[in-house]
């Protein structure tokens, strides 16, 4: 019996086809990553932060200097926060009118999830919303509110501290 010669250039040929099949794909896969990242996730832009200290939530406004004749305050609507009960918030703009405004809840000694609600314009500088948080299992939970305004220069957050009791009022 006779053998027969392996066709090396067939072989050849198809070993630098699955290669570049595989280059493609993988290019592919990049390509999608990237413009996932780029497009879906633009809130992960760099914001610049203002820390305001704390704050006296719901019993007193805070108000943060942001210089240049501009100010944002955040107030809380309900005589007191709870978790899971909405939490009617108005904030004020002065001195600048920023295209839309985020209000992110983060727990300042635990992470407690994404928390981010977009805030309604009611009126020129003001804007509402009704964000919640999350349940904690701490008598006493510390919260960071972070107002982001989004503008021409880029995202600005104002961060106010402010401390939530779980414990119920009778």
């Amino acid at each position: 019996m006779m053998t027969q010669p392996k066709d090396t250039a067939n072989d050849t040929r198809s070993r630098l086809l699955n290669f570049f099949t595989l280059v493609t794909l993988g290019t592919i896969l990049v390509s999608v990553w990237y413009l996932t990242d780029y497009y879906w996730l633009k809130d992960r832009e760099q914001i610049r932060w203002v820390h305001l200290s704390n704050c006296d939530l719901p019993r007193s406004t805070c108000v943060a200097d942001l210089g240049q004749g501009r100010q944002v305050s955040l107030q809380v609507l309900a005589p007191t926060i709870r978790p899971l009960q909405p939490m009617p918030v108005l904030v004020t703009t002065s001195g600048f009118r920023p295209d839309r405004i985020a209000l992110d809840l983060q727990g300042v000694d635990m992470y407690m999830g994404y928390n981010r609600t977009e805030l309604v314009q009611v009126s020129p500088g003001h804007y509402t919303g009704e964000p919640r948080l999350s349940l904690c299992t701490e008598q006493k939970m510390p919260w960071r509110a972070g107002v982001i305004l989004y503008g021409n220069e880029g995202p600005i957050g104002v961060q106010f501290d402010f401390l939530v009791s779980q414990r119920h009022q009778k």
